[in-house]
């Protein structure tokens, strides 16, 4: 017999006849080397980290996670419900399929370690001389102001602005904002970090984000050279993958797990951003719990469907098609569970905590209940409110209870080209899944 929490936090028994799902696991699940295996694959060379343009590498992952699905038995339900597991929907995206090259002073830096193109960056080549913003410039007044711009255009030129004065653009007054604008390209000083992100339009202006370490002896060149390759693609032709577990018929509501397979691909055919964490992590554990699930093939009392979500990283486009277009009525999901960032095993944080106290409950009595089972210290879960992060937003703001549950630990390395599978802990992750696994059987069980 297996003991659960039910949602009024009585504990309930359930015979052998009404087994649950994680009844079906082995206790001692090699959930690890699974994981490593499919984060091996979507975070390889090959998949060109999972973005869009020419290198593919989003569809190509669409395609092995829709093969997966076929391997386990999911029946498919995309646009073709029995036929197709995709949902297909065009995404505007911008790409840099060409070079992306930067020299200082006739010093190359290296892309991706120490600079990155803005997202919405245009094609460009530019040699020129560099003007630094005097930041003083930023509080006078457009008399002053106009009376000391020199020169009165940066044609020819490049600009260098500090990360910290470019969010205090679009309050420049219009003379500045025209100064800056005159420039051939934009060179950014960033601190700390480099962190790359996608855009779905594309702007007039070349932007580079340069890292302060990348500046020789910290000081400023007397010249730039760059080239940058980019393409905007107006209706890439993306998608999701969704799959279903059909429950034994007792249930009219349906159970969904979530994450997202894409990334951010590349910056020209020198960087690439594998995204192991963010979030191959997130699609293995999904699979693995979908394989999990397959065991109790027509014992659980609900439908369960598995979504593997594209463009996630272009603005959660995917998940705001599917909210839009579900394969099954929104106010019919009983609870959707959505996985990102499942890479580390230092606990996890749970977004929407505070808006579903009973299923964080839950949640959090599920984790001690194992730590008395196996004599360990049980997984540490943090509360979190509302937050837009990730694909489960979609959802929630239509009504859809949800939550989305992120690991805890690890360097940091967030879109950025050092997300790569050597760098994750997922010999550590197995707590989470099995959590987790446990956490649907008691949704499932649940009346």
């Amino acid at each position: 017999m297996a003991l659960l929490l039910s949602l009024n936090g009585r504990a309930q028994s359930t015979q052998p006849t009404s087994q649950t799902l994680a009844e079906f696991a082995a206790e001692r699940t090699e959930y690890a080397s699974r994981a490593e295996a499919t984060v091996a694959v979507l975070a390889s060379d090959s998949l060109a980290g999972r973005g869009y343009g020419p290198a593919d590498g989003a569809r190509r992952a669409a395609r092995y996670v829709a093969g997966r699905f076929r391997e386990l038995g999911l029946e498919p339900l995309g646009d073709s419900a029995g036929h197709s597991y995709y949902q297909h929907f065009p995404l505007p995206i911008n790409t840099f399929p060409g070079p992306l090259t930067l020299a200082l002073d006739g010093r190359t830096l290296r892309p991706g370690f120490d600079f990155i193109a803005a997202p919405d960056c245009p094609s460009a080549r530019v040699r020129g001389r560099v003007v630094v913003l005097d930041t003083s410039w930023l509080s006078l007044d457009s008399v002053t102001l106009t009376a000391r711009l020199r020169p009165r255009s940066l044609h020819g030129q490049v600009l260098v602005l500090r990360a910290s004065d470019t969010k205090r653009l679009p309050q420049l007054s219009a003379p500045l904002r025209r100064w800056v604008e005159s420039a051939d390209a934009v060179l950014v000083r960033e601190p700390k970090k480099l962190t790359a992100s996608l855009a779905r339009t594309q702007g007039r202006q070349p932007w580079l984000r340069v890292l302060d370490s990348a500046w020789t002896r910290g000081l400023v060149p007397r010249r730039a050279t760059l080239a940058i390759g980019a393409r905007f693609e107006p209706a890439y032709p993306a998608m999701n993958v969704i799959g279903r577990l059909r429950g034994n018929g007792t249930s009219d509501s349906v159970l969904i797990v979530t994450a997202h397979y894409d990334h951010l691909g590349q910056q020209g055919p020198a960087i690439t951003f594998y995204g192991a964490n963010d979030n191959a992590s997130g699609t293995a554990m999904l699979l693995a719990l979908a394989a999990s699930s397959i065991q109790a093939r027509g014992l659980q009392q609900h439908d369960l469907l598995f979504i593997a979500f594209g463009a996630e990283e272009a603005g959660l486009v995917g998940s705001e098609w599917c909210a839009t277009h579900p394969p099954v009525p929104l106010p019919s999901i009983g609870f959707l569970l959505n996985l990102d960032l499942e890479g580390f095993g230092d606990g996890a944080t749970v977004v929407n905590a505070t808006l579903h106290p009973r299923e964080f409950a839950l949640l959090d009595s599920l984790s001690r209940i194992r730590a008395t089972k196996d004599g360990k210290a049980y997984l540490t879960l943090k509360q979190r409110g509302r937050a837009a992060n990730s694909d489960h937003y979609p959802f929630s703001e239509r009504g859809v209870p949800a939550f989305f549950v992120y690991s805890l630990g690890g360097p940091g390395y967030y879109h950025d080209v050092r997300d790569r599978p050597k760098t994750l802990d997922l010999r550590r992750t197995n707590k989470l899944f099995m959590l987790l696994l446990q956490f649907l059987s008691a949704l499932d069980a649940a009346p």
